[in-house]
């Protein structure tokens, strides 16, 4: 990637940025005497050929890297893959944290993500029906959550639609994640022509409606009566929710963003809570933590309000204004995070093997994958004048962007192959097919 008319500061964020994310996951693998790679399986205890890679948690990165890597580096995305497709042969499901085997660590299977972004970008390299098959494992029956893989409280889930609060600790959470998963198997369910099942896991995708509550707008603890978690306070961290609060888990829906904005009211309503959220002070209860913990400090640390940019599960937040028909609140405070949350020797809070990186990288070229699993990004506010990113396949993604700076963050017109573009988003398609995109800057919002 080479950018141009950045600040010298700017650019050595960007390349320190790509260093960090390209630290992991480690490969764990080596080649034989005839260059066959061959791996001690931490799944299985034994020595095994093939790939294999480890120390990767997807709840962090599949918002942002795993994206990243469908586009500047596809084909070790596709070895990285198959890597996750080996550990599901040797162990018997998909892992959730391989940190080199099997760990039990944050919520969801976000690996569904992994995959669904991968199959619907069309990356080569990794089986898809083995991938199918470990997706669909622990998304229709139980593992060992405690262990390592399988949904936690997926009893639950197939037979109620949500994660009753009151059974399940992080319900919320896994509840949502839960059902973001769903939708990703659907895709590539539908993708590999399997349409019963498609249809099945979309109807499951909608189950983030059961943990809505229509009257406050945030997403809530529900008990197994089907109750309200009570009292609730939006500012308390922990379980029902993780790593967070309401606040930072309202808009865990990228797959039914229509669906979210028309329950919160409509598209100002939603806009208006968005700029509440960035505006409001960062209050923190410490709640079933007990004391504070570095990401309420961090969160603390930052001008963004409840706009917790120190952690992953609001790094899609910004983009939803876009979504909304608000791309110019997208662009300022994207920027605003761009300049104020990185620097080359510091971030606002962990790097998260890639995670934090991957989304600076992106969100300074100009697009963030709002919705991993759907082959598009949103578009936002470039950072640079001018960037270009040389694909594996030989073609040149340009990015432009005349008359940009630090006082012209707007998007006056977006410009793709020559021709206007207004659409929030763009295709993955035209990206990796060597677009040039042009973005005409301005300091007012077009």
């Amino acid at each position: 990637i080479e950018i141009g008319g950045a600040a010298d500061e700017q650019r050595r964020t960007f390349y320190s940025c790509m260093y960090r994310a390209l630290l992991f996951p480690r490969m764990f693998h080596e080649p034989d005497e005839q260059g066959r790679p061959h791996h001690y399986s931490a799944f299985n205890g034994k020595v095994e050929s093939g790939v294999m890679y480890a120390d990767h948690g997807y709840w962090d990165v599949y918002r942002a890297w795993y994206p990243f890597m469908s586009l500047v580096f596809p084909e070790r995305l596709g070895e990285i893959l198959q890597g996750w497709v080996n550990a599901y042969h040797e162990g018997g499901w998909m892992p959730q944290f391989p940190a080199p085997g099997y760990r039990a660590c944050m919520s969801g299977s976000l690996i569904d993500a992994v995959f669904a972004d991968a199959v619907m970008k069309d990356i080569a390299g990794f089986d898809r029906e083995a991938a199918y098959a470990g997706l669909r494992k622990h998304a229709t029956q139980p593992g060992d959550p405690d262990k390592g893989y399988g949904r936690t409280g997926i009893e639950y889930y197939l037979k109620m639609g949500y994660i009753p609060a009151d059974r399940v600790e992080q319900s919320v959470a896994e509840t949502a994640d839960a059902a973001y998963g769903d939708f990703c198997i659907a895709q590539i369910a539908a993708k590999l022509g399997k349409q019963d099942d498609a249809a099945m896991f979309r109807k499951r995708a909608e189950n983030w409606r059961h943990i809505f509550d229509a009257q406050t707008k945030f997403f809530r603890g529900k008990k197994e009566d089907g109750s309200w978690l009570s009292p609730f306070d939006p500012f308390t961290w922990g379980s029902p929710y993780e790593e967070g609060a309401a606040w930072q888990h309202r808009w865990n829906a990228p797959h039914d963003v229509p669906g979210l904005i028309a329950a919160m009211g409509g598209a100002q309503a939603f806009v208006a809570e968005l700029d509440k959220m960035l505006a409001l002070p960062p209050t923190f209860h410490v709640g079933v933590y007990g004391q504070e913990i570095h990401e309420m400090s961090e969160m603390a640390a930052l001008p963004f309000g409840q706009y917790m940019h120190n952690n992953q599960p609001v790094h899609h937040v910004l983009y939803l204004y876009a979504a909304a028909g608000r791309a110019d609140r997208t662009q300022h405070w994207v920027r605003r995070v761009l300049n104020e949350a990185y620097s080359p020797a510091s971030y606002c809070g962990d790097e998260d093997t890639g995670s934090m990186a991957a989304w600076y990288m992106l969100s300074a070229l100009g697009f963030y994958p709002l919705c991993p699993g759907q082959a598009e990004y949103t578009l936002g506010s470039p950072l640079f004048s001018q960037a270009q990113i040389h694909l594996s396949n030989g073609k040149t993604l340009t990015i432009d962007a005349p008359g940009n700076g630090a006082s012209a963050m707007y998007v006056q017109r977006v410009d793709v192959n020559g021709a206007g573009h207004r659409s929030a988003v763009i295709e993955n398609a035209a990206l990796v097919n060597g677009a040039r995109v042009r973005f005409q800057m301005g300091a007012r919002r077009a």
